[in-house]
């Protein structure tokens, strides 16, 4: 396996954790609707199901922000680029714009772990599983 085989088995496994993530947060903002009551009224809940809700809530807002600053940056170093005149499609290509990105990635991933986290002690504090 080269380098560039590698980072497209990077690349992939990334865009399938941003997809579960994604519909992770989803699902766990539906059970955090339904632990609060939130089926014919306003949701009402204690802080460890808020803080459930606003670890998934910024799970998701984490994944936006990385796809709307990926594009944006990526956009700004191929303008820059192609206004300098390097317009070579084989040009090699410097990692520096996607180090945000990245942490990005890194923080939906474990906002997502710390919002279930949540979301299981106030399952477990409902009294369901006795």
């Amino acid at each position: 396996m080269n380098l560039r085989e590698a980072q497209g088995h990077i690349s992939e496994a990334e865009v399938a954790v941003s997809t579960a993530v994604r519909q992770l947060a989803l699902g766990g903002i539906a059970v955090f609707w339904v632990l609060a009551g939130g089926s014919t009224r306003a949701p009402s809940a204690d802080w460890v199901l808020l803080a459930a809700g606003a670890g998934l809530v910024a799970a998701l807002a984490c994944d936006f922000t990385q796809y709307a600053y990926t594009a944006a940056r990526w956009r700004c170093w191929v303008d820059g680029k192609v206004r300098a005149g390097q317009s070579d499609p084989q040009a090699d290509i410097e990692d520096g714009p996607l180090r945000g990105a990245r942490l990005l990635w890194w923080g939906k991933c474990v906002l997502l772990l710390v919002g279930y986290a949540f979301l299981l002690v106030a399952f477990v504090g409902t009294g369901f599983l006795d």
